[in-house]
């Protein structure tokens, strides 16, 4: 399952159409190559949001797209390699839809207390090899109010 929380949040997203990052820490706070971006592919851009704050500090922030898609495309990745990703979509009671390639999970964004429930609160997709050295994830909503969430991600690298 996930770690905790490791890294920085993102904010003061409203309104935004990408959000993008490079360089990303290791878990050890070293750079690497990997970045990403992530866009608001319809609706009205993307939002952030502090607001019934879970218990689970990696989810002390998420980001939304208002009623449309988000695309996620995590980039640098080494080519011939595997990857699992660790992907934690909800916020006060809303869920999302996560496709990746011809996979799809869900979770319900139902709150859990203080763990990790896989569909729930977070999907995982494992043994992925990127494609041009990215990963691209859509999330569609799984809520009445239209929201795509995302909260963040972990990729780790299988083997050695």
């Amino acid at each position: 399952s996930p770690l905790a929380y490791l890294g920085t949040t993102w904010t003061q997203l409203n309104g935004f159409s990408t959000l993008t990052r490079t360089n990303l820490p290791y878990s050890d706070g070293s750079a690497s190559t990997i970045g990403f971006t992530l866009a608001a592919t319809s609706g009205q851009g993307l939002f952030s949001s502090t607001n019934g704050i879970s218990p689970l500090t990696m989810f002390a922030e998420e980001v939304n797209g208002y009623q449309g898609n988000l695309t996620l495309t995590i980039n640098g990745l080494q080519s011939g390699q595997l990857y699992d990703i660790y992907l934690p979509a909800a916020f006060d009671g809303y869920g999302a839809i996560l496709t990746l390639g011809t996979q799809t999970q869900t979770t319900t964004g139902v709150a859990s207390g203080s763990s990790f429930v896989s569909g729930v609160n977070y999907v995982e997709f494992t043994g992925i090899t990127p494609v041009n050295n990215s990963i691209v994830i859509t999330l569609a909503p799984n809520n009445s109010g239209g929201f795509s969430i995302l909260n963040g991600f972990q990729i780790t690298r299988e083997g050695p």
